[in-house]
């Protein structure tokens, strides 16, 4: 598929992405999301509670406050509308022993 101008909408480009088996960090339309391996950026304008789907098992932590939001391959995410946060993925803690 070739697109040259504009931007395709979300509501074509997510059966491509389930068909071509691309992890989708969060499945909600109002929040922007970018993200690497190790920091993810949210955006929204609409206040709520948002589920971010991990690749794989992950800690999640605010990059700027450290409060930790959870640990495992989802995490509940709230933001206030508007609001943009940055988190920090890392591995989860492993316990000694």
């Amino acid at each position: 598929m070739l697109v040259t101008d504009g931007e395709l909408p979300a509501e074509l480009l997510a059966p491509l992405y389930a068909r071509a088996g691309v992890h989708r960090w969060m499945e909600d339309e109002r929040v922007r999301l970018r993200a690497d391996s190790g920091l993810v950026m949210l955006h929204t304008a609409d206040a709520g509670r948002y589920t971010l789907r991990l690749p794989r098992p992950a800690r999640v932590v605010d990059a700027l406050g450290g409060e930790e939001l959870g640990a495992g391959p989802e995490v509940a995410v709230d933001l206030q509308g508007p609001d943009t946060r940055l988190l920090t993925v890392t591995e989860p803690a492993h316990p000694e022993g």
